[in-house]
């Protein structure tokens, strides 16, 4: 019997592991912008 985890596999299994991993990391560095930044982005027509 092939017992034997395939490398697509283990890579979808080791990407969806990651995601939360990366979500933390970019909620915390969004976090940190500061809100000046935030303005002048609205004032020049970014959606919010």
């Amino acid at each position: 019997m092939d017992t034997t985890i395939r490398p697509l596999a283990a890579s979808v299994t080791l990407a969806v592991a990651g995601i939360p991993f990366f979500a933390e990391l970019v909620e915390s560095s969004a976090r940190e912008i500061d809100k000046g930044v935030i303005e002048a982005a609205v004032a020049v027509g970014a959606s919010g």
